[in-house]
């Protein structure tokens, strides 16, 4: 065979298949196979064919040798499978000579040499620099931990691919550039279980395609495909428009070999072009259909499962779907569709708009970011367990080992653990903790409460505890938030920002840090300062934690002697209050078990009364005996009493039901005793715990001491990390690796090279870590910002997880030890192009089909998801918002977030244009709602009335806040921003507003004072428009929840109010409806006994305070607050009267910070315990009335 000859198509050999071949098979397999599955492997690995009756039989006798285990159809070895690693020694398999390229296909692409298609056996394949394995071939290997996160990201890649651009088209003229005729005769095209190679030798007819090739870089994506879908347009006086599109397609890899361009296939298991499916299918029944025909999905399950030719022997090939394409559009078929016989004569217009039975290799796009995410995932699916088993993925992949999510310091509280670095409440300390401590964390942050500032005072904290971070996000915005809060006192930078979208040129790398430490100072002094902080900080901390323990203390026995006092105070209601005088006094002498026993007996005598007359008389006899000397005792015992309760013992004897009254009120007196009983060792145990003002004060004292110092020690720590120490080795190896890193994105070289400087990254990873410690990057530009070092990340930090899918975030994770998201289900989500029905298929092709595998499914489950789904997971919710007005934020309180949000905000830092309302206000519009096509609706009504407004704000002089508009659908955006372009506004006055015109999702982080809400709807709108309103609810959360001050509704106010979808019905509903309605108990307005005596004191010495005083979002018991002459304001709080609760009905769990707010608000906070008011109350009052009267 001369050298320019081609091979080679294996063809199977008839020799006979041996038992040992057999057991190879099967004990490398990581599942039990069919024998039609060990037939497809033995065929493609070994060339033998072997009827299945012969199969069938070698299978039994390894059975009867005990080697084999035949269960519910299918084998599986009995000697288990071999080691992790093992490899099948597949035999090479004979080639035979492919017809060369026809003398007209090479006339058509402009050259006479010849060029050479391959399909190889897997040998003489591995043996070429140019040869791929096909990826959704089985894997032999032994299951273990990490099986199903290595099938897993098998599947995430396929999704990835399918998601990002894997269609392929181009115009007719671009022959030659985007695209290349494919000729040949017989089987051309990939078969599954085979390596397909296809080399075009250099040329002239190739120097346009390779330019392109050069021009995409990394973002080429190769396919090959057929037949063409090819499209011809001419409309007068337009130019002519011709369009080509591959029906089917394989994703190929270009390479340049010695003397050609070689394409070799990722996967040899044919794609329909999903661009094509909706246009050539209008509906979804029909596409099911032909995809069903096709193979693709199973037709016969309601659920789009897809059928099983996972393992290669149900495939359908190239040949069988261009067969039933040609059933199912034939009268679009314009050359008929013979596979092998393709035509390789150009199209020339104008041409009749159909199929035609050609094929080309066409060169599609890929972003950069997908192609090194692709590339850092095979990197992640080929590393070891062991290695794996350091990173963060091991919580959420490996199986088994959920039980480590508990955090390693579990029971120590905030205080002492969480430093100072921020203002923060105790649901963002708390958060803080978790991050500090667990090793999978969850914070659901709703809109407004804080995320950032959690997110930023994480970073700080672990940068003083010497530990690394780094801070991921999909949003460039979040990124901004974070980057621009997290700074030192200097308003220097705490944190590396690698990307940004304002400045594209911006390219932080390790190379820059490197450049950086060789060039910074040393600074021993600031290094020496800071390890003198840190340890005052840790004392400090330590003390803190100590004093907040015994807080807690009281607050536990506040709670428990409140449960006690509020039962107290129900059964004192009940009960005389002669009877409550006596029992106070000598309740422990009270007969509480002989009263509560003789009830019983009474209880069961009264449920016989009905019995028969006979046995009515033995259960006479038997209560006789049983209670006369009881009633005896009790009657002793009640004599005692200075006001005894006289019993008439015959009477209760004889006819008990009659003196049914003076029974209960009995019961109810030996309950209240009781309870008295348990409170009097709990009041005294309360006596022997520091005052909780002195340990609150405390607490504030040495947080403020802890703030100051974080300050300073955060300054210092950037300080501490510039430079090397003098004399040190790695300053030569720092600067030799920035000159090799450079070398290596040159790409000039070897794989030896490269895999050497991969190596000492690794080693000195932790090094540059220790000078940069905290790092922000988007989730898909890690890849070119820092290298794939395991766990090198003490910590990630991925923000706005809810919209973040899972493979994205797979290298994140993998560059951790620790991880954390932060999001929020209720705003934006994961969205995804990927149908169900194509998921499932490329679900099921990596064998991952059990229920339990769809919590890890690409389309339906963000990473927030997936981080909140594990079993030992404690979210974090932050539950205080600041940003909205209070009608504002209520509605998305109470349609989004089940009212368990409590609203802080400042409402005197809101900007309202003068005369508008703070809160939400309607102007309604009934304009006509048109369709828009792809882009919604639009409302010519709306727009004019939007662009009214903005001129009348803008007027408005004195209104120095922000102005944006949002609305559903971006045409009628675009229109609104076309309209105020058009009607000449100023644009001086439009970016003093700093103006913004976006849907929803344009929003996504921003916030403004003022927001124009179009809302684009009403009766007559398009059904498909209303059904998108309806199932986007999260995207009205985002919209109102971006307004602080004004949210101003255009639409139709009238359809709003009855439309039937519940987010903008609520929307409609007047402010004071959002409010969850205020619960009026007995002792309303206040909320128990105590606090009303109380008030009625303080009220007779001349002093009125406010009950239920509401102060950023709670409610003080009772409140004084001073007048213009008078700005004392004084806090009173009664304690052990009741739990103390949130306004969603938990417990409150946080005085001690709550207080310490409130004092930095100016108040002055007393606090009584109910035993104090109940020993002395004239003098808790006394003391109250002297601290109003203080100047």
């Amino acid at each position: 065979m001369d050298s320019e000859s081609i091979s080679h198509l294996a063809s199977p050999s008839h020799s006979s298949i041996n038992k040992s071949e057999i057991l190879e098979v099967i004990q490398k397999s990581q599942r039990a196979l069919s024998v039609a599955e060990i037939r497809t492997f033995i065929r493609s690995n070994f060339g033998k064919v072997t009827p299945d009756y012969s199969l069938t039989r070698l299978l039994r006798s390894l059975s009867s040798d005990g080697l084999a285990n035949y269960s519910q159809g299918k084998w599986s070895s009995c000697a288990g499978n071999i080691g992790r690693g093992g490899k099948t020694a597949w035999k090479e398999r004979p080639a035979i000579n492919i017809p060369l390229l026809s003398p007209f296909g090479q006339e058509a692409l402009g050259s006479t040499s010849k060029r050479s298609t391959k399909i190889q056996g897997n040998k003489e394949a591995n043996k070429s620099p140019t040869s791929v394995v096909d990826p959704t071939q089985p894997t032999f290997i032994s299951p273990g931990p990490w099986t199903k996160f290595r099938n897993l990201v098998a599947y995430y890649k396929e999704c990835i691919r399918n998601e990002e651009g894997a269609e392929a088209s181009a115009y007719l003229n671009e022959y030659g550039n985007r695209y290349l005729y494919f000729s040949q005769l017989g089987e051309w095209y990939p078969k599954v279980s085979r390596n397909w190679i296809h080399t075009i030798p250099f040329g002239q007819h190739l120097s346009g395609f390779v330019k392109e090739l050069e021009k995409a870089g990394d973002s080429t994506v190769v396919v090959l495909g057929y037949p063409l879908q090819c499209v011809y347009i001419k409309k007068e006086n337009e130019p002519e428009v011709a369009i080509i599109r591959p029906v089917f397609q394989y994703i190929l890899k270009a390479n340049f070999s010695h003397g050609g361009l070689t394409f070799s296939t990722l996967s040899n298991r044919p794609e329909l072009c999903l661009d094509w499916l909706k246009y050539a299918f209008s509906s979804h029944e029909q596409q099911r259909n032909f995809l069903s025909a096709c193979g693709l999905i199973n037709s016969s399950n309601d659920n789009d499962d897809v059928a099983d030719y996972d393992q290669g022997h149900g495939v359908p090939d190239l040949r069988t779907l261009a067969t039933t394409l040609s059933t199912f559009l034939s009268k679009k078929i314009k050359e008929p569709l013979q596979i092998d016989e393709i035509s390789s004569e150009p199209l020339k217009t104008p041409f009749e708009t159909g199929i035609y039975n050609k094929a080309v290799i066409m060169i599609g796009s890929r972003t950069r970011f997908t192609k090194k995410l692709l590339d850092e995932l095979t990197a992640i699916e080929k590393t070891d367990d062991l290695i794996l088993d350091t990173t963060a993925l091991q919580y959420l992949f490996r199986d088994g080992t959920e039980e480590n999510i508990a955090p390693s310091s579990e029971g120590k509280n905030h205080e002492s653990c969480v430093f100072d670095t921020d203002l923060m409440n105790v649901d963002q300390r708390q958060a803080v903790a978790a991050l500090m401590s667990r090793n999978l964390s969850v914070i659901t942050g709703p809109p407004g409460t804080g995320k950032s500032q959690v997110v930023c005072s994480g970073i700080a904290n672990a940068r003083l505890a010497n530990k690394t971070t780094i801070f991921a996000s999909r949003n460039h915005k979040a990124i901004d938030a974070v980057v621009n809060r997290l700074r030192d006192k200097g308003d220097r930078p705490l944190i590396v920002r690698t990307n940004s979208k304002e400045d594209p040129n911006l390219r932080y790398t390790f190379s820059t840090a490197i450049k950086e430490i060789l060039s910074a100072n040393y600074d021993v002094i600031a290094k020496d300062r800071f390890e003198k902080i840190s340890v005052n900080l840790n004392s400090l901390l330590e003390k803190r934690g100590k004093e907040a323990d015994l807080a807690y203390a009281v607050q536990a026995l506040r709670d428990e002697l409140g449960e006690y006092e509020e039962q107290l105070a129900e059964l004192a209601d009940q009960i005389p209050n002669e009877v409550v005088n006596v029992l106070a006094e000598a309740y422990a002498r009270f007969p509480v078990g002989s009263i509560r026993r003789l009830n019983q007996i009474v209880s069961l005598h009264d449920s016989n009364r009905d019995f028969h007359a006979i046995l009515m008389r033995v259960l006479k006899s038997s209560y006789l005996t049983l209670t006369f000397p009881k009633w005896l005792y009790v009657r002793s015992k009640l004599n005692d009493y200075k006001h005894g309760l006289k019993l008439p013992i015959l009477e209760l004897i004889k006819n008990p039901a009659s003196k049914k009254n003076l029974i209960k009120l009995l019961v109810l007196a030996a309950d209240y005793a009781d309870l008295k009983g348990k409170i009097t060792p709990l009041v005294l145990q309360q006596k022997e715990y520091p005052n909780f003002e002195s340990l609150t004060a405390s607490i504030e004292a040495v947080s403020e001491r802890i703030a100051n110092l974080a300050t300073d020690a955060l300054a210092l720590d950037l300080d501490r990390r510039n430079g090397l120490q003098p004399g040190t080795i790695l300053r030569e190896e720092l600067a030799s690796l920035k000159v090799a890193l450079k070398a290596k994105r040159s790409g000039f070289v070897d794989e030896h090279d490269r895999k050497k400087i991969s190596e000492i990254v690794s080693s000195i990873t932790p090094i540059l870590l220790g000078h940069f410690p905290s790092w922000a990057v988007t989730n898909l530009s890690i890849g070119s910002r820092l290298p794939l070092v395991p766990g090198m990340f003490d910590l990630a930090i991925i923000d706005e997880a809810s919209q973040s899918d899972i493979p994205s975030a797979i290298p994140i994770l993998f560059r951790a030890k620790r991880a954390a998201v932060v999001g929020d289900p209720n705003q934006l989500t994961h969205t995804s192009k990927i149908s169900i029905s194509k998921e499932t298929l490329l679900r099921k092709r990596v064998g991952l089909s059990k229920f339990e595998d769809l919590k890890y499914s690409y389309t339906e489950t963000s990473l927030y998801d997936l981080f909140a789904q594990a079993s030992q997971i404690q979210p974090a919710f932050l539950s205080s918002t600041y940003r909205s007005a209070d009608s504002i934020a209520q509605y998305s309180n109470s349609t989004f977030y089940s009212g368990k949000l409590n609203v802080a905000t400042d409402s005197s830092r809101l900007k309202a244009p003068t005369g508008t309302p703070i809160g939400i206000n309607w102007t309604h519009i009934n304009g006509e709602v048109k369709s828009a096509g792809g882009g919604g609706c639009y409302c010519a009504e709306e727009v004019a009335a939007v662009v009214e407004l903005i001129e009348k704000i803008l007027k408005d002089i004195n209104f120095q806040g922000t102005l944006g508009i949002v609305t559903p659908f971006r045409q009628q955006a675009n229109r609104i921003q076309d309209a105020i372009y058009q009607y000449g506004l100023n644009f001086d006055e439009l970016g003093r507003v700093r103006l913004h015109v976006d849907t929803s999702h344009g929003f996504q982080g921003d916030e403004k004072d003022v927001m124009i809400f179009s809302l684009c709807a009403g009766p007559n709108m398009p059904r498909g428009s209303r059904e998108f309103l309806r199932e986007t609810g999260n995207l009205f959360n985002v919209a109102v929840s971006r307004a602080r001050a004004v949210l101003h509704v255009l639409g139709n106010l009238t359809w709003a109010e009855s439309c039937g979808i519940k987010h903008i019905q609520n929307l409609a509903r007047p402010p004071q409806q959002h409010s969850r309605p205020e619960e009026k108990g007995k002792w309303h307005p206040h909320e128990s006994p105590w606090e009303e005596i109380l008030y009625k004191a303080l009220v007779e010495k001349g002093v009125v305070p406010i009950p239920q005083y509401p102060v950023t979002g709670r409610r003080l018991d009772m409140a004084l607050v001073g007048n213009q002459n008078k700005s004392r304001k004084i806090d009173i709080e009664v304690d052990g009267d009741r739990y103390h609760r949130n306004r969603d009905g938990s417990r409150k769990k946080d005085d001690v910070w709550r207080d310490i707010q409130l004092h930095g608000m100016g108040w002055i906070v007393m606090r009584f315990w109910v035993y104090q008011l109940r020993e002395d109350l004239n003098g808790c009052v006394e003391k109250i009335v002297t601290t109003w009267s203080e100047k």
